[in-house]
């Protein structure tokens, strides 16, 4: 049987590594970039960067990896103003942000607990009344953040670092649609609402977007999306949303596209203070991932987790944490979650329930 086809849409940045993601879950890809990202500067920058580096800022807030980098690659002097950020609380919304922001020397203070805009005003506006809060985004931000800390009493000031914009048309977008109205795929995953947009806007100058209406919504289609905002402008569409990833990643979303071809999958968690042990021995090992197995056998059988380049007949991949993980599927079939922990004295730790 071969492997369901899944359509993705991501920027041409992140293609590749969103290909690599679905592969490594047992998906055959269609992609076509529908979303385009690009640097902008506008008339707010500067007076973000005076205030942070003059100590007037309380609160910087980041909403992705890509804030981060638009706005670093805009400064001269990155370090004194890295060294400034690290002076104030700094927040991002999401594991890759925080990461991005860590592998720039920043350190980050706080990750909502659910990775969107109305997580973090909920967490955060009960200390706000009176601080200067910046934001660092795109120019498609929510409006939600900057309305929900000025109604806590927020001094909010917003700086649109990147835009994010529809590419040029192209053979490799016409293919995607017309794949999807040929209904040769099985799942198609959505990031972001105005990727919903282009591909509709796509589709109305081919003269097709009834065509595709009806292809989205055939019951042998699985139609996942990022978050409530994206699922919602589905919706718009007269679109049926199978799938709405809770958690704001492509690695989530992916999983979550997998279990629906695999009912059987457990459910992963990683600790945090696993995460990075896991990740420097993959890199001493100089290995892709990590594989949890059963090793001993016999009368005394236990599990094991080991750096991998790649997966043995029958593992389940797994997206956390931006780790690849490959499940001996035994495993997987039989207990309804993985955790995996670690201990100083013994190391990490699985266990099954």
């Amino acid at each position: 049987m071969a492997n369901p086809l899944i359509a993705i849409m991501r920027p041409k940045r992140y293609e590749a590594e969103s290909i690599h993601i679905c592969q490594a879950a047992g998906f055959e890809v269609i992609s076509a970039p529908m979303i385009e990202i690009l640097d902008k500067k506008d008339e707010y920058f500067d007076g973000f960067v005076e205030r942070v580096l003059a100590g007037r800022s309380d609160i910087v807030i980041f909403t992705s990896a890509n804030g981060i980098d638009h706005t670093l690659d805009k400064i001269a002097d990155r370090e004194e103003f890295i060294q400034a950020l690290n002076r104030c609380q700094t927040i991002a919304i999401g594991p890759k942000t925080r990461e991005a922001a860590q592998n720039m020397g920043i350190t980050i203070s706080f990750v909502p607990q659910s990775y969107s805009s109305e997580c973090l005003v909920q967490a955060i506006a009960p200390d706000v009344k009176g601080k200067v809060v910046e934001i660092a985004r795109s120019s498609h931000g929510a409006a939600i953040l900057v309305e929900g800390l000025e109604n806590a009493g927020a001094r909010v000031n917003e700086t649109q670092v990147y835009q994010i914009a529809r590419p040029k048309r192209n053979a490799q977008q016409e293919e995607l649609i017309q794949a999807l109205i040929e209904k040769k795929v099985d799942a198609i995953a959505f990031t972001s609402s105005m990727m919903v947009r282009n591909l509709f806007e796509l589709a109305s100058e081919m003269g097709v977007q009834d065509t595709l209406t009806e292809a989205l919504n055939s019951q042998d289609l699985v139609v996942a999306a990022i978050g409530d905002p994206t699922s919602k402008t589905l919706n718009i569409y007269k679109l049926q949303v199978n799938i709405t990833s809770k958690e704001y990643t492509f690695e989530a979303l992916i999983n979550e596209v997998q279990k629906e071809f695999d009912i059987f999958l457990s459910d992963l968690f990683i600790e945090d203070d696993a995460v990075q042990v896991i990740k420097d021995e993959i890199a001493k090992a100089e290995k892709k991932a990590v594989r949890i197995f059963i090793s001993g056998g016999g009368c005394c059988p236990r599990l094991e987790i080991r750096p991998m380049d790649g997966a043995l007949s029958g593992d389940v991949t797994y997206h956390k944490n931006g780790i690849t993980f490959y499940i001996e599927k035994e495993l997987v079939l039989h207990s309804s979650s993985i955790n995996v922990r670690f201990n100083e004295e013994r190391g990490l730790l699985i266990h099954l329930t």
